[in-house]
């Protein structure tokens, strides 16, 4: 009963959004939490065609006032997001990659990120993208992204024979009082 009535909310929202689409078509707002809607429906083909108009609209307003770069990179990680439950890789890294450069800090980006692009080979910017999360994540203490990046990094070392290298990121994690967590080198 409760879950029908959940279904009935999403279809109501999403009835209204597609009105105010009707309204205004170049509303990149309401494409894009039609992208978000069906993203998290699980209907991730629609939330891509919802999240590239939203993309298309969106730079058409950045265009007419240079400085709005609001929620970009909100709406690239919703398309990165979407490629990868469907297995577009590729188009995944360029996604994140547009995200990071849109002004996203989302720490889960960059680790998402560097873990296509271990996946796909490319170790050297996969090894940049965790040096990232560990920049983002200094600080503040040592988050369960910045451990698991020493830790990764730490991989790569051991991996390279430079194990003075493997053992500061070791002790890195160590020093943050890292118990919190069960952490893998796999």
């Amino acid at each position: 009963m409760q879950q029908s009535k959940h279904i009935v909310v999403l279809w109501v929202f999403i009835s209204i959004i597609i009105a105010n689409i009707d309204l205004n078509r170049s509303d990149y707002r309401a494409w894009y939490g039609l992208g978000q809607v069906y993203e998290m429906l699980e209907m991730h083909y629609y939330a891509l065609y919802y999240y590239e108009h939203a993309l298309v609209y969106k730079s058409l307003v950045s265009y007419v006032h240079a400085n709005d770069r609001s929620s970009d990179w909100r709406m690239w990680q919703g398309l990165a997001n979407c490629y990868m439950k469907l297995s577009r890789h590729t188009d995944a890294i360029k996604a994140y990659k547009r995200a990071v450069l849109g002004g996203s800090t989302d720490v889960s980006i960059l680790y998402a990120l560097a873990n296509l692009l271990e996946q796909e080979g490319d170790i050297k910017s996969a090894a940049s993208f965790q040096s990232q999360i560990i920049a983002e994540t200094t600080g503040v203490g040592l988050s369960q992204m910045g451990a698991r990046a020493h830790l990764w990094l730490a991989r790569m070392e051991i991996a390279k024979q430079d194990f003075d290298a493997a053992e500061r990121h070791i002790n890195e994690v160590l020093k943050g009082h890292y118990v919190h967590y069960s952490i893998s080198l796999n």
